[in-house]
C-alpha cells in the first residue's frame, strides 16, 4: 500500500517508553480486540506500507495493520508500529482512498457546484454514523492494546514538522 499524505483524514500517534520490542504483541492485541468487537464488515490484514513506489523499492517501508469497513471501502484505518530507539512509536491513521469507479459515480450524482465531489459525499447519515463507529472501534482497540502493556506512561507525538527556517 502506498501512503499519500493527501489521503490522511485524521491521525494520532504516541511513543510508548521501554516498549520497542512489543510491536508484534500490540498488533496481535489490536487484532484480538477487533475480533472481540465483532463488527460485521470490519476486516483487517497486515501489509507493508510505503510513501511511494521508489521509496518502497529502496526499503523505506513500514509494517502496518490495515483495517477496512466493507460498507465504506474507500475508508481505511492503518496502525503503524515502529521501534524508535527504546520506545515504540504507534501511529493510528484514518485514510480516505478514492477509487475511480466511485469518483465517476460521485461526479454523475453530485455536479455543478464548482467543487468536485469528495470521498464520503455519497454517504447518507446512517452510513456516516456507522463509519464513525467503525473508526472509533479501531481507535479503542489500539488504545486498549497499548494500555494492556501495563506501562504507566505514553507520550503524544505531534505529526507536524516545523517549516525549515532559511
Amino acid at each position: 500500500m502506498t501512503l499519500d499524505e493527501a489521503m490522511i483524514v485524521e491521525s494520532w500517534s504516541v511513543l510508548v517508553p521501554r516498549a520497542a520490542d512489543e510491536g508484534l504483541s500490540i498488533l496481535a492485541a489490536i487484532e484480538e480486540n477487533l475480533t472481540k468487537a465483532a463488527v460485521p464488515g470490519l476486516e483487517w490484514s497486515e501489509e507493508s506500507v510505503s510513501t511511494g513506489l521508489v521509496k518502497g523499492l529502496t526499503g523505506k517501508r513500514r509494517d502496518a495493520l490495515v483495517i477496512s469497513y466493507r460498507p465504506t471501502p474507500e475508508w481505511r484505518v492503518i496502525v503503524i508500529i515502529n521501534p524508535f530507539g527504546t520506545t515504540l512509536h504507534v501511529s493510528w491513521i484514518v485514510l480516505a482512498v478514492p477509487t475511480r469507479a466511485r469518483d465517476l459515480r460521485r461526479s454523475v450524482r453530485f455536479g455543478g457546484d464548482g467543487h468536485g465531489p469528495s470521498v464520503g459525499d455519497e454517504l447518507d447519515f446512517f452510513d456516516r454514523t456507522d463509519l464513525a463507529a467503525a473508526i472509533a472501534v479501531t481507535r479503542q482497540a489500539t488504545k486498549v492494546a497499548i494500555d494492556a502493556l501495563g506501562l504507566e506512561e505514553e507520550f503524544s507525538v505531534h505529526d507536524v514538522v516545523p517549516d525549515s527556517q532559511d
